[in-house]
Order: structure tokens, then sequence, then C-alpha cells
């Protein structure tokens, strides 16, 4: 061979390794592994309609939706740059997502789009909750508490006068509803919000992260130091479960015999007998950052979500696998 050819050789061969460096790069820029890469990635917020479709929420106005049943994700754009709190689905085409600066996002196709709507107030938003495709709540900052019977083409406020946080909300229909928050405060109503009543937390001023009704009379709420709450009478009266956790809890579901409840340094509560006992658990190991959101489709196929990029789902209710990857659409 001699050294015209060489050169060319040389020149081709450059040229095939820097194509597929490139292509590795974009590959790498389009798709991440889970784990430390995600550390960035901290998810707030979760909703799935059904054993395939789930949606996380998070920093940075980051919506992922999985439609293989928590295995791998797929970016979603939002429009916004600005932390987003909660999510909810009605459907598997019509869901909301709410965040900072008062932020309201609505997507019809399943989040191939989403749409800003206007509020009235431009507080953080933490959680948002819809009975159906028209009548849904959304709670934040200064005691807010909006209202729409119309899908979210126009919100009200329904705001009580004291100034707290409202961390989460649960409606069982379109009457009645809880609303948890700072410094302890249970709120209810059961005329869909027209009016609001402060029930008695028996645990002061423990600020309360979650909450979750199996029906109008059957409820729990979660809070500070692995605090958990329950009521059998809508809340007129609420008791202190013993808890086997003293770090704090955020969120709690739960269906038939089985509860979950999930908190910091992932840990969980599980319980098997309605949510009157709880026991410590775990989602696997490597997770020690706090899990914001549990989710059960049924009691085997549920969902968690939190810090650094953790997503967390099972099949069989007891072993929580890790995702594959989440393709990035930017």
């Amino acid at each position: 061979m001699n050294l015209s050819n060489l050169s060319v050789l040389l020149v081709m061969l450059s040229f095939l390794m820097n194509v597929n460096f490139c292509l590795a790069g974009d590959d790498f820029r389009r798709s991440l592994s889970f784990g430390p890469q995600l550390g960035l990635y901290s998810f707030y917020g979760l909703s799935s309609t059904d054993p395939k479709n789930i949606w996380v929420v998070g920093g940075f106005g980051t919506i992922a939706h999985s439609s293989d049943g928590g295995r791998v994700w797929n970016e979603q754009k939002s429009g916004v740059k600005t932390e987003l709190y909660d999510i909810t689905f009605v459907d598997n085409n019509t869901g909301w997502t709410v965040g900072r600066h008062g932020v309201v996002l609505k997507t019809i196709d399943a989040g191939n789009t989403w749409i800003r709507q206007e509020t009235e107030k431009k507080a953080a938003l933490f959680g948002v909750c819809f009975v159906n495709s028209r009548v849904g709540w959304s709670v934040g900052e200064q005691n807010t508490i909006l209202y729409t019977d119309n899908g979210g083409e126009s919100w009200v406020g329904q705001s009580e006068t004291m100034d707290r946080i409202l961390k989460h909300l649960f409606f069982v229909d379109e009457k009645y509803g809880w609303v948890v928050g700072e410094f302890g405060v249970i709120l209810h109503t059961n005329d869909g919000g027209k009016s609001w009543v402060e029930q008695l937390n028996p645990l002061g001023e423990h600020t309360l992260f979650g909450v979750f009704f199996k029906d109008r009379q059957k409820g729990w709420a979660v809070g500070m130091d692995g605090c958990i709450l329950h009521t059998q009478d809508g809340g007129v009266s609420w008791t202190t479960l013993a808890s086997p956790l003293t770090e704090h809890l955020f969120g709690i579901q739960i269906i038939g015999d089985n509860g979950w409840a999930a908190g910091i340094k992932g840990r969980l509560c599980i319980s098997k007998d309605s949510g009157l006992t709880w026991t410590k658990s775990t989602c696997g190991t490597g997770v020690n950052v706090w899990l914001r959101r549990v989710h059960f489709i049924d009691e085997k196929t549920g969902f968690l979500c939190g810090a650094n990029g953790s997503i967390r789902y099972t099949q069989d209710g007891i072993k929580w696998k890790e995702p594959e990857k989440l393709i990035l659409n930017r």
C-alpha cells in the first residue's frame, strides 16, 4: 500500500470514529439510564390510570411518561422550566399538572402536548385533584384553594383567611374533600369547597404532607416524624396510629386490605389490615432519598417517585424494580 492510499484510509477511519463518537454522544443525550446520572431529576408527583400508563413530574418542568408499566420512560415537553409538584389524570388522555408560580398545565392527548391554564394567583401550587374531566381543585401557598368546574378553562379561589401552606388534597367525589398542610391543618368540605371546616389534628401543629380517603368516612393522613392519622367518621375525629418510623412520611394509599406510605431515606410503611396497623419496609437497596408519592392501581401494581431521579415499580406488590432508561425529548 502506497502512502497516498494509506493517507486516504487513515482519513476514512478517522471520519468513521468521529461519526461513531457523535452517535454515541447523541444517544447519551437522548437516553439516560436510571441511577446517579439522573441526580438532578427529582420527581414530586405521580399519576397512573392503568397498569401500563404512568406520569411523573418534577424539577425543571420535567414531565415523563411510561406506557409499558414503568420500564421505559419518555420525557414530554411541558413548555416550562419551573418545578412541577403534582399531577393527576382522569383517563389515559386528560390530565393536569401544577407547580411553582401558579403554573397549571393541561393535556387532552396523553401528554404529547401541554397547554398552560391561567389562574388568579401566582403562589406555588403543591397539589391537584380532579374527580372527572370537568371538576377539580388545586392547593398551595398562601392558603390557596382553587376550583374549576370547566376542566380548568377558569379557576376561582375558595381560600380560607389564615395564611398557611396547603400541601395536599383528596376528593372522593364532587362534594366531599380534604386538604392537609402546614401546622397540622386539616380542612374538610362537603359542598364542593363552597365552605371549609377545620378538623382537629390530635398531634397539634405537626405538618401533614399527604392525605387519602377510601370513601366519605375512612381516611388517612401522614406527615412529620412518621405520623399516621386515621378517621372512620369523615374527620369528625382523627386518631393517631402507631407508626414504625420516626422520619417524615409524604404519601399514602390504601387499596383493599393493603396500604402503603412513603417517606424519607427510601423508607416505606406497609399495612395488611386496611391501614389499621403498619410495619416498616423498603423499596429495595440503593434508595436512600425521600420518596414523595406512592400510587397503586391494584393490590399488586404500584409506583413510587422521589429525589435524585428515583422511580420504582412493582408488579407483585413485593419486589420493587428500577426502570431501564429515560428518553429525553430536547
